[in-house]
């Protein structure tokens, strides 16, 4: 999942995990499914980082 790579490659051990995401979906600003649903995108990101434990 292009979330999860995303969020393992960056070295973001100082930052909360909502300034995470957003550095995230950042990154990830071309993604076919950002660009469509940003609101649910930030969604499902803030699922995966409680899912995952991220």
């Amino acid at each position: 999942m292009a979330f999860d790579d995303a969020w393992r490659k960056l070295d973001l051990e100082q930052k909360n995990p909502k300034d995470k995401l957003q550095v995230v979906l950042s990154e990830l600003k071309d993604h076919p499914f950002l660009q469509d649903n940003p609101v649910k995108a930030n969604e499902i990101g803030e699922f995966r980082i409680r899912l995952l434990g991220l």
